[in-house]
C-alpha cells in the first residue's frame, strides 16, 4: 500500500540511453535525489513504449526530445527545457533555485538552448550502443 503511494509520486526521466550526455545526466540526477522520487527510462524501454501514446512520447532515435521528466501523479510530460527545470526543482535550495529561474526564461530562448545541444550531443559527448547507466543503487531506479 505504501509501495503504490510512492509510485504515484515519483517523477520518471525518460532518457536517450545511447547518449552519452544523457547517461551521465542520469547519473548526476539520482546523485543529488535525496527524496528517492526520481526513477529513469530510456526511450527504448517497455515502460517508454507502454507510456508513449498517452504522455507523447518522441520514438527512440528521436534528436530534440530525449529528456521528458513524467510527472505520474499529474499525468503530465515535462519536455525540453520544462523538463529540466521541473526536474531541478526536486532538489535542494541551489538547485531549485536554478528550476525556478528557468521558467522565468521566455520559452522560446531556453528551448532554442536546449534544441542546440540536443542536436550536438553526440557528437561533442560520444554515444554507445550500451546504455551508460551504471549499476550499483540506480539499477533498481531505472524502469524496464
Amino acid at each position: 500500500m505504501l509501495l503504490d503511494c510512492l509510485v504515484k509520486e515519483r517523477l520518471v526521466v525518460i532518457f536517450d540511453e545511447g547518449c552519452l550526455l544523457c547517461s551521465g545526466a542520469v547519473r548526476f540526477l539520482h546523485e543529488r535525489d535525496r527524496r528517492g522520487r526520481l526513477w529513469f527510462a530510456g526511450l527504448g524501454s517497455q515502460y517508454a513504449t507502454a507510456h508513449r501514446e498517452s504522455f507523447g512520447l518522441p520514438e527512440p532515435g528521436a534528436s530534440a526530445e530525449t529528456f521528458v521528466v513524467l510527472d505520474e501523479a499529474a499525468q503530465k510530460a515535462f519536455t525540453r527545457s520544462d523538463g529540466v527545470a521541473r526536474v531541478l526543482r526536486e532538489f535542494g535550495p541551489g538547485w531549485s533555485q536554478l528550476g525556478r529561474l528557468l521558467g522565468f526564461l521566455p520559452r522560446g530562448l531556453r528551448d532554442g538552448a536546449y534544441s542546440f545541444v540536443a542536436r550536438n550531443r553526440r557528437h561533442w559527448f560520444g554515444s554507445s550502443e550500451h546504455c551508460g547507466v551504471p549499476p550499483g543503487s540506480l539499477r533498481g531506479r531505472v524502469l524496464d
